[in-house]
């Protein structure tokens, strides 16, 4: 694959930056844009085209799709490599490494909350014998039952939605398992 201009630049700043940095491979159409990977997770944006004429756009992007509420800034094409990377450190760097870390943050504390509802799926469904299905994105999530539905949207929260056809015996028995179920609110 031929290196192109801005894949060129991408390389050239991530020398200037501090601490360690490698432009990323581009599968993608490198004549209008580049990456820059950082040893922290970071990867910033290079774009020709974003910023108009005579301007290169940098930007920082956050994992799993998440917005970089702050943007990017933009500098002269005519700057070198070294001014483009000082400004990305003072301009951009700062606010971006910040909003990384609060994003890494928040998608662990998401991962150990999926990880909590998984394990009260496998508790529920050893519980009921029955595996949970999958909705359409393939999240495990519910399963039907003569009784209703079982769900599980959070760890140690099970939702039994549309509760039928009990008889009064069966009624009879779950309020004695669990009465305080049913205290008046």
């Amino acid at each position: 694959m031929e290196t192109t201009a801005m894949q060129k630049l991408a390389a050239d700043v991530a020398a200037f930056l501090t601490g360690s940095w490698t432009p990323q491979p581009n599968d993608e159409d490198g004549n209008w844009r580049a990456y820059i990977l950082g040893a922290n997770g970071e990867k910033l944006f290079l774009s020709n085209t974003w910023a108009g004429k005579g301007r290169i756009y940098a930007s920082g992007i956050l994992p799993d799709h998440r917005t970089f509420a702050d943007g990017g800034i933009t500098v002269a094409a005519t700057k070198s490599a070294a001014q483009i990377a000082r400004d990305i450190e003072r301009r951009l760097l700062p606010a971006y490494q910040t909003a990384l870390q609060k994003a890494n943050d928040q998608i662990g504390k998401e991962r150990a909350a999926e990880t909590a509802r998984l394990e009260t799926i496998a508790e529920v469904e050893k519980i009921i014998d029955l595996p949970f299905t999958t909705d359409h994105q393939g999240k495990r999530a519910s399963r039907y039952v003569e009784a209703g539905i079982i769900r599980v949207e959070y760890a140690d929260n099970v939702q039994i939605e549309r509760f039928h056809s009990v008889t009064l015996d069966q009624f009879r028995r779950i309020v004695a398992a669990v009465p305080e179920l049913f205290k008046k609110l």
